[in-house]
């Protein structure tokens, strides 16, 4: 919520991420992913993955309920941002991430990589049987 409220809040931005990212890669930032060990079988990861995507149609097609609840862990964001914010973040990359969902991804970690900040090449494996 931070780009929401940083100029508010009296602080200047330098650089927006987000927005870097989608000029220099046209593709949009992985902000966060959920991760399951494959350990646990495919039913388990089936099962998990259905339950999550569950919740998240539950809460878009219960946009106004959903918000309500999620503002308590706003961080006293108002209604408008917090309505602005969702909007912003919840969307079809939320039920599924998409062949450029994955890309930003695998591109994302690559660049980690490259530039020394996560010591190994990561690979990805995208459950896509929901």
């Amino acid at each position: 919520e931070g780009q929401l409220t940083a100029k508010r809040d009296g602080f200047k931005i330098l650089l927006d991420l987000g927005k870097w990212w989608w000029e220099e890669h046209n593709l949009p930032l992985p902000l966060g992913v959920n991760v399951v060990n494959k350990k646990l079988g495919s039913a388990a990861i089936a099962a998990v993955a259905q339950a999550l995507k569950g919740s998240i149609e539950c809460a878009l097609s219960s946009r106004t309920e959903a918000l309500e609840y999620a503002l308590q862990y706003g961080r006293g964001l108002s209604h408008e941002d917090a309505d602005t914010f969702v909007g912003m973040y919840v969307n079809n990359y939320t039920l599924d991430l998409g062949e450029d969902g994955r890309r930003s991804i695998n591109l994302f970690l690559q660049k980690g990589a490259e530039y020394g900040i996560i010591s190994q090449d990561v690979s990805t494996e995208f459950f896509l049987g929901v």
